[in-house]
């Protein structure tokens, strides 16, 4: 098992180091597996930097790169370049990955012959949940997806927990960087739109629930004005897109109206207000 088998990107804005190297310690466990990890850093840590020359095993090996502190999108395309191999995976720096999260991925593509594979996210919450963050409407806002079954075909994932297949997927530059995230814009949807365009042209999105990645979130965003703030580039970011609002939750219960009920104000101003403005 000398040949790599997957190529993993985690690319950090701000986040600090110590959030980072949980992330970077769950990618030293994978097993069953040869992998390549891409730590690409906005932010340039000396001290990442030099701790991670030590963390090479047998089965991972690291990797830090300095990259211009552009967006996530642009970072994410540079990783997909700079990665060896076919089979390119992404995750947040405030993840966690289960051990067997790169091994599942590959399993994954071989069963469907996948161009994109995404995996289940679950909440690591930092403080006492309110009612609403038990909406799986307002659970997206936070990057998480549970969809029950083992596995799925589906028409997008959520940019916490995925992978694509550099040789089934032939736009350049992979990610829109026109969307997704950059200072001081909580933009979003380049996974989604990726997806859109690999669907359209036939490939297949996959999903699994045999690994996940625990997603952490922090007291600070887990208030309404955090919501609504996502909510707001939300609508700023569909404007951009065009088309209609695509959730993963099909059926809404009272809970899941409710909460709509709160945050789609703040969504219509930026839609509107972005609309106008492109128009």
């Amino acid at each position: 098992m000398s040949k790599v088998q997957i190529t993993t990107v985690i690319t950090r804005y701000s986040e600090p180091d110590h959030i980072v190297r949980d992330c970077l310690n769950s990618l030293k466990l994978q097993r069953n597996v040869k992998g390549d990890v891409l730590f690409l850093d906005q932010k340039e840590s000396r001290e990442i930097k030099d701790w991670l020359k030590t963390q090479n095993t047998e089965n991972v090996r690291f990797q830090y790169i300095s990259i211009e502190p552009r967006s996530l999108s642009y970072a994410r395309n540079q990783g997909t370049k700079l990665a060896s191999g076919n089979l390119v995976a992404f995750s947040d720096p405030d993840c966690v990955l289960k051990p067997n999260w790169m091994e599942e991925l590959i399993t994954t593509f071989r069963k469907f012959n996948a161009s994109i594979v995404g995996t289940k996210i679950t909440p690591v919450w930092g403080a006492e949940t309110s009612w609403y963050h038990k909406s799986k409407v307002i659970q997206e806002f936070y990057a998480l997806l549970d969809l029950s079954q083992n596995y799925k075909l589906v028409s997008k994932v959520i940019g916490a927990s995925f992978a694509l297949d550099k040789n089934k997927i032939k736009s350049s530059p992979y990610f829109d960087e026109g969307l997704g995230r950059k200072e001081g814009m909580f933009l979003g949807g380049e996974e989604t739109d990726l997806c859109k365009r690999v669907v359209t042209s036939g490939g297949i999105v996959a999903y699994t629930a045999n690994t996940q990645a625990l997603h952490k979130i922090p007291k600070e965003r887990m208030n309404l004005k955090w919501l609504f703030k996502m909510a707001y580039f939300g609508g700023i970011t569909r404007a951009m897109r065009g088309g209609k609002v695509e959730t993963f939750t099909t059926s809404y219960n009272l809970r899941d109206k409710a909460a709509i009920s709160l945050v789609l104000p703040f969504f219509a101003y930026g839609y509107f207000k972005t609309k106008i403005k492109i128009s």
